[in-house]
């Protein structure tokens, strides 16, 4: 069988085809993108879902109410792309705010993320910034994961002085 190169990335072999790399990446083009935009709605909540579950600073829990919310979204016709942009920036958000003020409530539902979707559809975000946030967002829950460490060592070696010096006392 004589292999023959037509398209970068793609190897064909009469009768066959095959990626040349096949791991990490997938041929896909503009068709590919517009039929993410056009998912079904349980297609979109699925994804949706997915999305929403990875979130390091949230609750990790997908309810009936998330299910709702994310149906309204895909009955909306909002972009799944939108959806992805406002997890991003909230989630950034939520770790600078864990950062400067110290540890609050994680994200508890997609409902969180009502206004972002809102600001994300008012005001896309460039490519060149996505990158950014989610550079940005790994070194946050890094640094985020560190200092809870660090506060938990504090309170147990506290915890145990305090013990320790009680003990004295009796």
């Amino acid at each position: 069988m004589k292999p023959s190169s037509k398209e970068p990335g793609i190897k064909t072999v009469v009768g066959q085809v095959r990626l040349k790399q096949v791991s990490g990446w997938f041929a896909a083009d503009e068709s590919f993108a517009r039929a993410l935009e056009l998912l079904s709605d349980g297609a979109f909540r699925l994804f949706v879902r997915k999305m929403f579950l990875r979130l390091s600073c949230g609750k990790r829990n997908f309810g009936p109410a998330d299910e709702k919310f994310a149906e309204e979204l895909a009955q909306a016709g909002v972009l799944l792309a939108v959806v992805e942009d406002a997890l991003l920036l909230g989630e950034a958000r939520k770790y600078l705010s864990w950062l400067n003020h110290g540890a609050s409530a994680p994200i508890g539902s997609l409902e969180y993320f009502r206004p972002l979707i809102e600001e994300v559809q008012q005001q896309p975000l460039p490519a060149a910034y996505k990158e950014y946030l989610r550079a940005s967002t790994k070194q946050f829950a890094r640094r985020w994961s560190k200092n809870a460490g660090l506060k938990a060592q504090y309170a147990d070696t506290k915890s145990r002085t305090f013990a320790t010096s009680a003990g004295a006392k009796k």
